[in-house]
């Protein structure tokens, strides 16, 4: 072989090894010199890489926190995420939450409130309704603040099916007695620490004093109409239960 030949043989030795260098691969291993050209080199087989696949879609959202508070107890919230799956993760620190009215339940300082969302009662009775958001979905739960084993009583005070407003309402004997509330523009009232068999009168000016009987163990919506004319009415026991039950007294 002559010295040209040599030479030319080297430099492009030297560039290929350059090429390999520069792709950030590192230089490979003399490939086997088969005497048939078209025989095939034989290839490592693909490694089994596992598919990044998204999760599931979220569909919808849980709150995780009592339904009633004691006064001066403190609660963690969570919330939980479903997907399509059947799946459930825990996203309290990524979704956004919010309370209502916040005169009722206290929240800690961000960023603490985001991370870890933890209520307290401002009052010793009453309720509040506590929202969270993550993604599209969005769920919302009441809280109520009562003393422990006793329930809340929202009532509306109604004459021939209109509301009643600034009628007194008190609770007459039973737990919680002397509690009292007065209707608002819609009749509604609500008393918050009663259970057990109770007696409520509610009176206006021109109105008969109606006073109804019920057994309360959990947190109650009913519906009381007053009479214009005639003697104070009793209700009988049960007749507040029922929230769709208007007028229950003779």
């Amino acid at each position: 072989m002559s010295t040209s030949s040599s030479r030319q043989t080297l430099v492009v030795a030297a560039a290929a090894v350059t090429l390999s260098v520069s792709c950030g691969n590192p230089p490979a291993a003399p490939l086997p010199v088969s005497s048939s050209p078209s025989a095939e080199v034989p290839q490592p087989p693909a490694p089994d890489v596992p598919a990044n696949r998204p999760p599931a879609e979220v569909i919808r959202l849980k709150i995780v926190a009592p339904r009633e508070i004691a006064p001066q107890e403190s609660v963690q919230l969570r919330a939980h995420a479903v997907r399509a799956d059947g799946s459930v993760e825990n996203v309290t620190g990524q979704a956004a939450w919010s309370v209502r009215p916040l005169s009722m339940l206290a929240v800690p300082s961000q960023p603490c409130w985001l991370s870890r969302p933890r209520v307290s009662p401002r009052g010793d009775r009453g309720r509040a309704l506590v929202a969270v958001r993550f993604g599209s979905q969005s769920v919302e739960a009441t809280i109520y603040v009562v003393p422990t084993g006793t329930f809340s009583l929202v009532e509306k005070v109604t004459d021939e099916g209109a509301a009643v407003a600034g009628a007194t309402v008190i609770v007459a004997a039973g737990i919680g007695y002397n509690l009292g509330a007065r209707t608002d523009a819609a009749g509604l009232y609500e008393i918050y620490g009663v259970a057990g068999r109770i007696q409520v009168r509610a009176s206006k000016e021109g109105y008969a004093d109606t006073v109804y009987e019920s057994d309360v163990r959990e947190h109650e919506s009913v519906a009381l109409e007053f009479d214009r004319k005639g003697p104070g009415t009793t209700m009988p026991a049960g007749c507040g239960v029922n929230p769709h039950k208007v007028a229950c007294g003779g």
